[in-house]
């Protein structure tokens, strides 16, 4: 049995007492009463009973109440910084629809209306790329994962420019493995990169301006930013961070799909926008980075439309079913959104009760998606019960 050793701050006392603990006064509207000991022990239980699984960190989010929980476990300190991998969708493609809002994007044109060096892929609609709908090779579509792999290898190193990457993906040859864009779920980051470069040439800016001008100012976010992790094969965690935003490498080349890093605070902050058809933050405080009509596009099942099913290829995903732009669609429980990361870090949203949790752990895919269908029951019952 591992230690059971965490940190526990006052605010998370208070938060599991009164329910109240909002990112400022502003946000915090004591009333209901919600019961986080079940969750408490279950994420307990699962770290020390979960090999190779040495800590992790959990805050939980209501539309109206702010921040209601957020507790580290294990070895892990509450403002740890995470790499969250595939979590970091939901985020780029945010940066789009703030351009979109702005009129600089339409997601259904051809992306040759705004780029000149997209070559015979330029029929291609950012729509399409950010719903793994492209029909380029993906990196877990059956046989042509090894095309994917060889062709489109500036997705896995950090060099290079955006811009570089997006062309060598877009102009890269590769046959019979690339099929009619909306017919086939093709997961894989190459067409991610495709479409960040197209938006910083849209934008004339590097994606991390972007970044910096749809969610770091406008929310407050102090510790959260891009980078291009180091993979390995076996997609063990990268020991890039070490915890702290100070240690991510720096790259002219971020990872889209997957290159973000970030703390709990700062991701709830993110959460708060989709909870809140576009504001960020709570109360009087809130700041609106995004429309409604953005976040509710993000949110469509672009996967239904052409009457397929996504999967992402591991144990358990398969339940989930549609996929928006970023955010996996629960079919099975409408209004229940997920976007998981290859290291486990799991954020989903609930509209119907109105609350967003997120799991960070440093490990597998599976491990965070068990943590999710282990803790996720615990929060419906949890609001369930709370009074109005």
């Amino acid at each position: 049995m591992k230690s059971s050793i965490h940190s526990f701050s006052v605010i998370s006392a208070l938060c599991l007492a009164t329910a109240a603990c909002g990112s400022d006064d502003e946000g915090a509207k004591p009333g209901a009463t919600l019961d986080f000991g079940p969750l408490e022990r279950e994420v307990q239980a699962f770290v020390d009973e979960t090999d190779g699984v040495d800590g992790a960190g959990v805050i939980v989010v209501h539309r109206d109440k702010g921040v209601v929980y957020r507790r580290a476990f294990g070895g892990f300190a509450e403002d740890r910084v995470y790499l969250v991998a595939s979590a970091s969708k939901i985020v780029s493609v945010g940066v789009m629809m703030k351009l979109v809002d702005a009129g600089l994007v339409d997601i259904e044109k051809p992306i040759s209306d705004y780029v000149t060096w997209a070559g015979k892929n330029g029929g291609l609609k950012l729509r399409q790329f950010f719903s793994n709908s492209s029909g380029l090779p993906g990196l877990l579509s059956g046989a042509d994962g090894a095309v994917y792999l060889t062709n489109y290898v500036c997705q896995f190193t950090p060099t290079g420019t955006l811009r570089e990457c997006a062309e060598q993906v877009l102009t890269t040859d590769v046959g019979a493995d690339a099929i009619p864009p909306d017919t086939e779920f093709r997961y894989g980051g190459a067409q991610w990169q495709a479409a960040g470069g197209v938006l910083e040439a849209i934008a004339g800016k590097p994606w991390r301006d972007l970044v910096r001008e749809t969610f770091i100012e406008p929310c407050g976010l102090t510790q959260s930013g891009y980078t291009h992790p180091t993979w390995s094969q076996d997609l063990s965690y990268p020991t890039d961070l070490q915890g702290r935003a100070e240690n991510a490498p720096v790259s002219d080349n971020p990872s889209i799909e997957a290159g973000l890093f970030t703390n709990l605070d700062d991701y709830a902050k993110l959460l708060s926008i989709h909870l809140s058809g576009g504001l960020c933050g709570w109360g009087n405080s809130a700041t609106r980075v995004l429309s409604t009509a953005a976040v509710e596009a993000m949110r469509v099942d672009r996967v239904a439309a052409y009457g397929e099913r996504a999967w992402l290829g591991f144990p358990g995903a398969e339940t989930l079913e549609g996929y928006g732009m970023g955010w996996w669609v629960d079919r099975a429980n409408p209004g229940v959104f997920v976007d998981e990361g290859a290291w486990g870090a799991t954020p989903w949203i609930d509209l119907n009760r109105g609350y967003a949790a997120f799991i960070a752990i440093e490990n597998t895919f599976t491990n965070g998606d068990i943590a999710r269908r282990r803790t996720q029951p615990l929060l419906e019952a949890a609001f369930d019960k709370s009074e109005p």
